[in-house]
């Protein structure tokens, strides 16, 4: 018995907290493609603080957000539908403090 890849739908836009939504831009530090992210639909807020897991449409490079420089992950309301798109692969969200003993 073979298992075929479950398709995830994605969504092109995310809530940011002004009401607006927004497509998020990424430019890979290995290749500088812009790209903009496609996220899971169970997503609907951009998850602030934590690290994506991302790869790079044109090189087909992997790498994290807390990669890029400064600048390299942005949003834009419009303009941005003629980039290549690529799904987030990952999200891992910041772990709480540890109490020191």
């Amino acid at each position: 018995m073979s298992t075929a890849p479950v398709a995830t739908p994605y969504r092109t836009k995310l809530f940011i907290n002004n009401g607006e939504f927004y497509f998020t831009i990424v430019e890979c530090p290995g290749c500088n493609l812009k790209f903009r992210l496609l996220w899971p639909v169970t997503v609907s807020n951009y998850p602030r603080n934590s690290i994506l897991h991302l790869k790079c449409p044109g090189a087909e490079h992997s790498f994290t957000s807390d990669q890029l420089a400064v600048g390299k992950i942005y949003h834009v309301r419009v303009g941005c539908k003629d980039y290549p798109a690529a799904p987030v692969a990952s999200i891992v969200s910041p772990r709480a403090p540890q109490p020191t003993r």
